[in-house]
This record gives C-alpha cells, sequence and structure tokens, in this order.
C-alpha cells in the first residue's frame, strides 16, 4: 500500500513539475517575444496551435521573431 501511495505521489509531483516548468518557459518566451514587439503574434501562434512543448514553444517564437523581420 506505502509503495502505491509513493508512486501516486511520484505522478502527480512529476505532473504538477511539469507543467510548472512548461509554465516558466512560456513565460520567458513570451517575455523575449514583448521585447522584440512581437508578443501578440506570438501568443496568437501558441493558443492557435495549442502550443504545450517546449519544442513547439520555440519554434512559435522563432516564427514570430520572421513576422518583425520580413519587409
Amino acid at each position: 500500500m506505502t509503495f502505491l501511495f509513493i508512486a501516486f505521489a511520484l505522478v502527480i509531483g512529476g505532473t504538477f513539475l511539469a507543467l510548472k516548468l512548461t509554465n516558466n518557459l512560456h513565460k520567458k518566451f513570451y517575455r523575449m517575444a514583448d521585447e522584440r514587439g512581437c508578443a501578440d503574434k506570438y501568443e496568437f501562434i501558441v493558443r492557435q496551435n495549442n502550443y504545450i512543448q517546449p519544442r513547439d514553444l520555440e519554434s512559435a517564437y522563432q516564427e514570430a521573431l520572421s513576422y518583425i523581420k520580413a519587409p
């Protein structure tokens, strides 16, 4: 029984930690996009495609930057 409780706690704790780290990464990319003036585009890309993975968030940031670099 103790093993099941520990396993359950680890699963819940791991999930919470993963969500917190992803949220912090999203905040970081949002701040960087805001400094460059493309935060609204970054937010639109993330919400439109429902991005939650770190690679996806980074690609959304790069895509938002490409919109301000294009003539």
